[in-house]
């Protein structure tokens, strides 16, 4: 009653002046009504649900045209009483202070939700509408608007503006309301944004603003540009939509959310490169996210550098700077240049969901994990990335602006560009990771990690260091095309890329054609290829390493033990050494005789035995150890053994013991000389073929040898013929006739066995002498030959025989 009883008292209120003029004298008849400072109640069920004030009002048929015009939005249970007249009232600038902003409101802010002045509009209170073509102006605690043009429908609670629509929007912290909780005291930044659009609809009853056409939003990072744009209010207490529409209004808690529609698009201030895009963004300001989707095409975000996020979902929480992607996860990294002058991503990474945290630089990628880097492609089924700061480019927050200055990040893009400013650090792989490289080589695990560093004078990123654990296996290892394919597995293996090695532990083992190896650890040592891009690829031993990379050295260390197809080999220590191939050059079958390189030495260490298996055919023909016929095995030990393929020269030091079931032979060190049975195209970079030599002559003094630099190699290839074996220190040399069972043995300082002539020669250096025994009996002479055509020990210039054949050896 009290509400209707004021409303009655509006017609009486001072300075109201009425007019009538017409026939009859009905005021409905009257067609030039004028009212001066008129006071006009709007109702709603009896609600009051606005007043409007007018300096000059007049009738015009059924419309009233009011001048200078103020509409004020009363508040749901406002007390009418207390509401102000507004005649003469003037808004505040749009882009005020926003201690002009709260001294607007503080007294106002318990009736009103909201004022619109406009000069000149007309009322038509039959239809409960509202309309004008001047400029219109409406302020209230959490939204401010000039624009030109309006049509309010009293009904519906909506206010719709025509056209040059600007906006402020302040964020809770800015709202007035909460600046009178906290006794006056402006917050230490004024956080709000800007938009413009061609047109804008005020809907109270619903509690959203939309801004349709040509809209772009000012913020305090970003610029954000779309075909609509429309914001929501929260109830009084945060009570949402639980509002009738006879009780809304735009008082409560501030903006809930804010959605962006058709062709999105959000630009950085500090750098117009760094963009978001999509179809749609929706901003949950109470929550603090951001999410933007897409129709037909995935929203994508694009990185100062170039670098491009894209997702069928993805969302942003702007407090604790997270983001999830889901439906399909798409990252890019910088594009380069192709010849055609279009761009080619190198780095691409793939996944069903990706997962954010700016704050703590790490990413989560799970389901269909793909990674391509280069010529590197990784898949797994989760994979974690770690990145940080780049070099003169840190993302930090930009310092807060003074008291009633700056702009907001209502919309929270602030933490789109989360993407831009970083560098990956270190990247972790989880679940059947397979990892590929240009040379068709294959290494899957169960868990890797990797790091990255910029390297070289560009500051490239660039794998620095890989890890694998469980099942680790290479496989395809060096393959080229037409060859057998191979593999290694081990229980962990890395890549120092930085430091040109690659490391397999636990369990080795090696698998290709006929040879296997196995030993507990394996290193592979790189180096930079003399001529890039050429060439075979270096296979898994450079696996990740990239076309510039590749194999210069093989170590097996810890129970070692080789085998192929001719023999198999044990000893502590193996290492291999390669050189490169050109272009069209083949290399020799085997373990590791591939992938663009040439074995070209070996050297075995620790307690080295070398079994040498003869097949049946050549047992039946001429048995013998150094006729290549043996019957049975042929086994090789000693200390150290070093083998040069190129030069096709094999040295053996420490116990060297050679023996077959016929023969045997031991000494302190021996040379084995061999040479090509069939040439081959000189390969440039390898040392060229020995020269025949002196059957007599120092083998320290061949070229290139010297007591510091002693050949150490061993050769065994089926190219190679035997040319040339020659045994030093203490050598004994044992035969047993196969048939008669009778055992022969001769000894000395020095054995050279001559194949062309199929004789070894026993000599020694004076006053030493070679001897012979057999039978208990031992002879001395100037040498003694041993014939392996009819297994006969023959000596001359003999000057010394026994009998007794017993104690030692002759020294």
């Amino acid at each position: 009653m009290k509400k209707l009883i004021a409303a009655l008292l509006l017609l009486s209120l001072p300075g109201t002046v009425l007019r009538a003029e017409g026939r009859g004298g009905n005021i409905d008849d009257l067609r030039g009504l004028v009212l001066n400072h008129a006071k006009i109640p709007v109702f709603n069920r009896s609600r009051l649900q606005m007043m409007l004030f007018s300096g000059r009002a007049e009738r015009r048929g059924e419309i009233m045209v009011g001048f200078d015009t103020v509409l004020e939005i009363i508040r749901s249970g406002a007390d009418a009483d207390a509401i102000n007249d507004g005649w003469g009232l003037k808004p505040y600038p749009l882009y005020s202070p926003l201690r002009t902003v709260f001294d607007f409101w503080k007294g106002r802010m318990s009736y009103s939700d909201g004022v619109m002045c406009t000069p000149e509009c007309e009322i038509d209170q039959h239809n409960r509408r509202a309309g004008g073509n001047g400029e219109v102006f409406f302020r209230s605690p959490l939204l401010d608007l000039d624009g030109v043009g309006f049509e309010a429908d009293f009904t519906r609670r909506t206010i719709a503006v025509n056209s040059q629509v600007k906006i402020v929007i302040r964020q809770s912290s800015a709202d007035p309301a909460e600046i009178v909780k906290a006794g006056g005291k402006l917050p230490f930044k004024y956080e709000y944004i800007t938009a413009s659009g061609d047109s804008m609809l005020i809907d109270s009853a619903r509690r959203e603003v939309m801004l349709i056409g040509n809209v772009r939003v000012d913020e305090d990072r970003a610029f954000l540009t779309c075909d609509r744009l429309t914001v929501f209010w929260d109830g009084e207490n945060g009570d949402g939509g639980n509002k009738t529409a006879e009780t809304a209004g735009f008082g409560g808690s501030g903006v809930s959310r804010i959605l962006a529609d058709g062709e999105v698009v959000i630009t950085k201030k500090d750098n117009a490169s760094e963009q978001a895009f999509a179809d749609h963004m929706v901003c949950d300001v109470p929550n603090g996210t951001v999410k933007l989707t897409g129709d037909e095409v995935f929203p994508k975000l694009i990185s100062a550098k170039g670098e491009v996020l894209s997702g069928r979902d993805i969302l942003f929480e702007r407090a604790t700077r997270r983001g999830l992607i889901t439906g399909g996860c798409r990252i890019e990294g910088a594009p380069e240049l192709g010849p055609d002058g279009k761009k080619i991503f190198r780095q691409v990474l793939t996944s069903a969901t990706g997962f954010f945290d700016a704050e703590n630089n790490v990413s989560d990628f799970t389901g269909n994990v793909k990674m391509l880097d280069g010529d590197r492609t990784v898949e797994c089924d989760k994979m974690r990335l770690v990145t940080g700061d780049r070099a003169g480019g840190k993302t930090t927050a930009a310092p807060a602006a003074e008291a009633g200055s700056g702009t907001g990040s209502l919309l929270g893009t602030d933490s789109l560009g989360g993407l831009g400013g970083k560098e990956l650090k270190n990247a972790e792989f989880y679940g059947n990771v397979v990892l590929r490289d240009a040379s068709r080589a294959k290494l899957v695990c169960e868990r890797m990690l990797t790091d990255f560093a910029a390297t070289g004078k560009d500051g490239k990123l660039e794998l620095s260091n890989a890890k694998c654990f469980k099942n680790v296996k290479v496989e395809n290892f060096g393959s080229a095309p037409g060859e057998l394919p191979g593999f290694i597995t081990a229980d962990r293996s890395e890549l120092d890329y930085l430091g040109d090695k690659l490391t397999f532990e636990g369990n080795v083992k090696g698998r290709r054609e006929n040879s296997t190896l196995d030993c507990d650890k394996l290193d592979f040592h790189l180096g930079k290829k003399q001529t890039p891009g050429t060439g075979g690829a270096v296979g898994a031993a450079a696996i990740g390493a990239g076309d510039s990379k590749t194999l210069k050295k093989a170590v097996a260390t810890g129970k070692v033990h080789v085998t192929d197809s001719s023999g198999k080999l044990d000893c502590d220590r193996l290492s291999l050494f390669f050189s490169e191939l050109p272009p069209g050059a083949k290399p020799e079958p085997g373990m590791f005789q591939s992938g663009g390189v040439r074995l070209t030495d070996i050297v075995a260490d620790g307690r080295v035995v070398a079994v040498n298996q003869n097949s049946a055919k050549a047992e039946k023909e001429q048995p013998g150890l150094f006729s290549g016929k043996s019957s049975g095995d042929r086994v090789l030990k000693s200390d150290h053994g070093h083998i040069d393929l190129a030069r096709n020269i094999s040295h053996f030091t420490g116990n060297v013991d050679v023996s077959d079931r016929e023969s045997r032979i031991v000494c302190d060190e021996m040379f084995i000389y061999g040479a090509n049975s069939r040439p081959e195209p000189q390969i440039p970079g390898l040392r060229a073929p020995a020269e025949p030599e002196d059957p007599d002559a120092d083998p320290f003094a061949l070229p290139g040898f010297t007591e510091d630099t002693v050949p150490s190699t061993v050769n065994v290839t089926e190219n190679v013929k035997l040319k040339r074996v020659l045994c030093l220190g203490d050598v004994r040399l044992t035969r047993i006739d196969p048939d008669s069972k009778r055992k022969q043995e001769g000894g000395g300082g020095r054995c050279e066995y001559l194949t062309e002539q199929q004789v070894a020669v026993l000599t020694d250096t004076p006053p030493r002498r070679p001897w012979l025994r057999a039978e208990g009996r031992q002879q001395y002479a100037e040498r003694i030959v041993y014939d392996l055509k009819d297994g006969i020990f023959r000596s001359y210039q003999t000057d010394t025989f026994t009998v007794s054949g017993r104690g030692s050896a002759p020294k």
